[in-house]
C-alpha cells in the first residue's frame, strides 16, 4: 500500500470510528468491547467517549497526510475532504438502518428486533409494594414479526423491584413508537418516582430472550 493511501484509509477508519449508526453506536465501540476494554472512561457511559478521542487524532493525521500527498496534484483536495466527511456523518445513520431492513427483510425471532434505548424512556409509579411504568419504546422490527413480550429493567433503581412481562404487537418491517403500562412490584420498599433514563430491556420471541441495555 502507498504511503498516501494510508492517510485516505485513516480518514476513513476515522469516521467510522466517530460516527453512530442508527442505533446510536459506532465501529469503534465494537472494537473496543471485543478486546474487553469500555469505550467510555467511566461506568454508565460516562466521561470521556474513548473511540471519538481516537477517532479524532486518526482523522487529523489522515487529513494532514492525505492533503500533503494529494494537493499538488488536485489543489482542492482539502474541501473536498470536507464535503465528504460531512456527507458520511449525516448519511451513516440512514444506511446503517436501511442496510438492516434489507438484509433482515425475511428474518423472524430476536434477530429481526433492536431497541433504541437512548430513545426509550418510562415513567414510575410506587404505591406501597406495588409499581407501576409508563414507558415508550422505540423498536426498529426489521423481520416479519407481529408481536413480542417485553419486560424493562431499571439500572439506575433498585434491583428490588421486578416489573411482569407485557406482550405488545408490532408492524413488521417497520420503525415504531411503542407506548404501554407494566405493572410491577418491589421486594423492598424503596422510592422511586418520576422518569427512569438508565433502562434495559428484556425481550422474549418463541422462548429465546435478550436484553437491550
Amino acid at each position: 500500500m502507498k504511503k498516501e493511501s494510508i492517510f485516505v484509509f485513516a480518514i476513513l477508519l476515522a469516521l467510522f470510528f466517530v460516527t453512530n449508526n442508527h442505533l446510536h453506536s459506532s465501529f469503534g465501540d465494537l472494537v473496543f468491547e471485543f478486546f474487553g476494554i469500555s469505550p467510555w472512561s467511566k461506568e454508565n457511559h460516562n466521561g470521556v467517549h474513548l473511540p471519538v478521542v481516537l477517532g479524532i487524532i486518526l482523522l487529523i493525521i489522515g487529513i494532514i497526510g492525505t492533503v500533503k500527498y494529494y494537493s499538488p496534484r488536485h489543489p482542492k483536495i482539502r474541501s473536498r475532504i470536507f464535503i465528504f466527511c460531512v456527507a458520511f456523518i449525516l448519511l451513516y445513520p440512514v444506511a446503517t438502518e436501511k442496510a438492516l431492513f434489507l438484509l433482515r427483510h425475511n428474518s423472524s425471532g430476536i434477530r429481526s428486533i433492536d431497541i433504541l434505548t437512548e430513545e426509550s424512556r418510562c415513567s414510575i409509579r410506587t404505591v406501597d409494594d406495588t409499581v407501576r411504568a409508563n414507558c415508550s419504546l422505540t423498536i426498529f422490527n426489521y423481520g416479519n414479526e407481529e408481536q413480542l413480550t417485553i419486560r424493562p429493567i431499571l439500572l439506575d433503581a433498585s434491583p428490588d423491584i421486578v416489573f411482569e412481562e407485557r406482550t405488545v404487537s408490532i408492524i413488521p418491517h417497520t420503525k415504531i413508537g411503542v407506548g404501554t403500562e407494566l405493572d410491577g412490584f418491589q421486594r423492598k420498599a424503596a422510592d422511586v418516582q418520576g422518569n427512569i433514563n438508565r433502562l434495559g430491556y428484556e425481550i422474549e420471541i418463541d422462548g429465546k430472550s435478550k436484553i437491550f441495555e
